[in-house]
C-alpha cells in the first residue's frame, strides 16, 4: 500500500513475495490505506486510513471475502461517548480478549488543549465502555503483551525524551517503564508484540 495512491488496495502474499493475491476490492470508505495489521485469529486485517480533511479512520479487511468494513460497535461507543468528528489511529484488538481493543483517538471537534477525548483509550466492546488510560501527547507506538495484561506504548516523557509505557488491561492508570533507551523526540521507537508492529510517523 502506498499512501500517494488513494485506490491502494490489500494484497497477501508468502513471506518470500510470491503468489501474490489482491484482497480488497475498491471498496474502502476512505482515502490513502497507510498502515495494516492482522487480527487475533487471522480472519480480518484492519486498515489505517488517512481521510482527505486531515481525519482518520480504521476499516477491517475479512480475509476470506475480501469484504471491508467499518468497526461498528467501536464507532457507535464514540457516538454514546460524545465524539462529534473522531478520528481512530489504532484498533490493536487484545490477544485473549477478542471484547477489549486499545484505541489512539481524537476528536476533531475539540477545543484547543481539551484532551478529554484524545489520547489511548480502552474499549470493551461488550459492554460499550471507553476508558481513556493517558493523553498521548502524540499517536506513537502500541503493542499487547503476549498474555493480554498489558499495554504497551511509546510517547514523550516531562522532560522531553521519548520512552516507554504500560498500562494494564484493566484500565486504572499507567506507569513509566525504567532502565529502558529513551530517545530524542525527533527519532522513533516502536513497541512490539502480537499482531502488532506498528509505528505511526511523528
Amino acid at each position: 500500500m502506498e499512501e500517494s495512491f488513494p485506490d491502494a488496495e490489500v494484497y497477501l502474499m508468502n513471506p518470500d513475495g510470491s503468489e501474490q493475491r489482491r484482497l480488497s476490492r475498491g471498496e474502502f470508505p476512505l482515502e490513502n490505506p497507510a498502515a495494516l495489521w492482522w487480527l487475533p485469529g487471522g480472519r480480518e486485517i484492519a486498515v489505517w486510513e488517512m481521510g482527505t480533511g486531515g481525519g482518520t479512520g480504521i476499516s477491517l479487511v475479512d480475509v476470506r471475502s475480501g469484504a471491508v468494513t467499518r468497526p461498528a460497535q467501536l464507532y457507535s461507543i464514540l457516538d454514546a461517548e460524545g465524539y462529534l468528528a473522531p478520528c481512530v489511529n489504532s484498533y490493536l484488538v487484545n490477544p485473549v480478549r477478542g471484547d477489549l481493543v486499545a484505541c489512539a483517538l481524537y476528536d476533531l471537534a475539540s477545543s484547543p488543549g481539551d484532551l478529554s477525548k484524545n489520547g489511548l483509550f480502552l474499549v470493551n466492546l461488550v459492554e460499550g465502555t471507553l476508558v481513556g488510560i493517558k493523553p498521548v501527547q502524540f499517536p506513537a507506538s502500541y503493542a499487547w503483551s503476549a498474555d493480554g495484561n498489558y499495554l504497551y506504548f511509546t510517547d514523550r516523557s516531562s522532560e522531553g525524551r521519548y520512552c516507554f509505557f504500560r498500562a494494564g488491561s484493566g484500565g486504572g492508570g499507567y506507569e513509566r517503564l525504567g532502565g529502558l533507551p529513551e530517545i530524542p523526540w525527533d527519532e522513533d521507537m516502536a513497541c512490539q508484540g502480537p499482531y502488532a508492529d506498528f509505528l505511526f510517523p511523528h
